[in-house]
């Protein structure tokens, strides 16, 4: 129970990650974000040492966010460093349209290996059939690819 009680609350956190990953004028400096990626990294150690199945996985979601956020808005950018002239043009550039489809495939993947997983640990237990969303998870890998694609793309 307490393992679907964490994941509840990691699917809550996981989206306020979002928009200062796909927003490129966004700054976090980077030892915020590097003690966020370690301490995570302890979290998912207890969880999994715990015997929990769901909330490592999406705690380690979180953590993979946190490390995005660590390598890609680390350093301030023209327009954090002066607000007086803030950039006019609304449109995201390549780049960020390729973090947003690797964010967005991760947690597509990871939500619903969680759900797969946890359908088969329960049906273990207890017996019965379980699902295996496969098509789900393969969606967000697809995306995860081609983010990365995209954006190591010249």
């Amino acid at each position: 129970m307490w393992d679907f009680v964490i994941a509840i609350g990691n699917l809550i956190l996981l989206p306020s990650l979002l928009p200062t990953l796909l927003d490129s004028r966004s700054y976090v400096p980077r030892i915020t974000s590097g003690f966020a990626v370690i301490g995570l990294s302890f979290v998912v150690v207890g969880l999994v040492g715990e015997g929990f199945v769901i909330s490592p996985i999406l705690t380690s979601t979180a953590a993979l966010l946190w490390a995005f956020i660590f390598l890609f808005r680390g350093k301030p950018t023209e327009a954090a460093r002066s607000s007086r002239h803030p950039p006019t043009d609304v449109g995201r550039n390549r780049r960020e349209k390729a973090i947003g489809l690797i964010v967005l495939g991760l947690i597509i993947a990871s939500v619903a290996g969680s759900i797969s997983l946890a359908t088969y640990v329960n049906s273990s237990e207890v017996g019965g059939a379980y699902v295996i969303l496969w098509g789900a998870v393969a969606f967000g890998a697809l995306m995860f690819i081609r983010g990365l694609v995209s954006f190591f793309d010249r």
